[in-house]
């Protein structure tokens, strides 16, 4: 079985950014700990149910507004399972600008 990044499709990058998440609930803001083209991991005590559908909107410094993905839960770790918790979310529908922005973040320039 494979594990990690050897799952993953794209690059990962480690990084602390500010996402607005809603879900069929509620909208609240979060911190992205890791952002891959394919999809993220979200930080919070609270995550949505795995396969919940949720709209990101990625908010970008020097932007016209925020950047909307939309995307699936597609795993949870909860708060009494890790010091870590949250969700990983893999992206659905991606605006070319948003694609753009995400892969510049990845890269790094």
């Amino acid at each position: 079985m494979r594990r990690g990044s050897e799952r993953r499709a794209h690059p990962r990058r480690v990084c602390r950014l500010t996402v607005r998440l809603r879900d069929a609930e509620e909208l609240e803001e979060n911190l992205i700990k890791d952002l891959g083209e394919g999809g993220v991991f979200v930080e919070t005590f609270y995550p949505s149910r795995v396969g919940s559908k949720v709209e990101l909107e990625f908010l970008v410094e020097g932007g016209k507004g925020p950047l909307l993905v939309r995307g699936e839960v597609v795993w949870v770790r909860n708060p009494w399972e890790s010091s870590s918790p949250g969700m990983g979310i893999k992206f659905l529908e991606v605006s070319e600008e948003a694609r753009r922005w995400i892969r510049k973040t990845v890269e790094g320039s």
